[in-house]
């Protein structure tokens, strides 16, 4: 059922209704914005808990990547010399 109302005062006014409203009915409105945030409550419920896990961590992985990429670290800057530097062999197994 949809129906549209104005409020005048205190009081909401229905100026139209696709099905009639039985007497004493109780009715719940919503705004767009609480319907629009129930559909994702369900829409992640829905999901499978290792999806959920997953989506997690990556939300987790960006926040991380941008919380490192902040303008306020400061930047770390090595200036060593290559020659210093190990060779990929001395790390084999």
């Amino acid at each position: 059922m949809s129906i549209e109302v104005v409020k005048e005062g205190n009081l909401l006014r229905v100026v139209q209704s696709s099905e009639p409203i039985p007497e004493g009915e109780h009715l719940f409105l919503f705004t767009a914005g609480e319907i629009q945030q129930a559909a994702a409550r369900l829409a992640w419920s829905r999901l499978p808990g290792e999806s959920r896990d997953d989506l997690l961590h990556q939300a987790q992985s960006c926040s991380y990547q941008e919380w490192m990429e902040d303008s306020s670290w400061d930047e770390a800057i090595s200036r060593e010399d290559p020659a210093n530097w190990l060779a990929m062999e001395d790390f084999k197994a």
